[in-house]
């Protein structure tokens, strides 16, 4: 799920239904939305806490369309790895 706000797409929720998971429909949909801001000349905002860790994955992206990181709460983070945390750890 995705919602344009002027010229930022942000990337709110990424839903893959439960039989489809670990197939990489998740990047898919994330590699699609990227595709649709490069076409659109839009900025991309991941709060959804996958495509924050696939958007890290996928440096190269990053030379393509320009990507807004949001801080993400802890409560947020489930599919971040510890590395990838935007907070210090306690």
């Amino acid at each position: 799920m995705y919602r344009r706000e002027g010229q930022r797409l942000v990337l709110a929720h990424t839903v893959v239904p439960e039989a489809l998971r670990s197939q990489g429909q998740g990047g898919r949909l994330v590699a699609a939305a990227v595709e649709a801001a490069v076409a659109g000349s839009l900025i991309v905002v991941p709060e959804c806490s996958f495509a924050y860790s696939w958007l890290q994955e996928h440096p190269e992206v990053e030379g393509r369309v320009k990507i807004e990181w949001p801080v993400i709460s802890p409560e947020r983070s489930s599919n971040l790895l510890p590395e990838q945390q935007p907070w210090p750890e306690h």
